[in-house]
C-alpha cells in the first residue's frame, strides 16, 4: 500500500538506537544513519509543516546532519 493511502502525521518521534559496537565513532555514525532513515520515512509520512524529533549520539558529525 502506498503512503498516500494512510493518514499523515503531525509529529514523528525517532528514538532508534543502533546495536552498540563499543567503538564511539562507529556507534555515532550508525546512529546518524538511523536518523537519515527517520528523515527519509518522514518525508512521505509527515503532514505539511509537520515535525520530526530525532535522538542521536553526539560525536562531532551531527552538526553536518542537522537540518533547518
Amino acid at each position: 500500500m502506498e503512503a498516500n493511502n494512510f493518514q499523515k502525521f503531525d509529529l514523528i518521534l525517532s528514538d532508534m538506537c543502533p546495536e552498540f559496537t563499543g567503538n564511539k565513532l562507529v556507534d555515532h555514525i550508525d546512529s546518524l544513519n538511523l536518523s537519515r532513515e527517520a528523515v527519509s520515512f518522514s518525508m512521505t509520512m509527515l503532514k505539511k509543516n509537520g515535525n520530526l524529533l530525532i535522538k542521536t549520539f553526539e560525536g562531532g558529525l551531527q552538526k553536518k546532519f542537522y537540518v533547518n
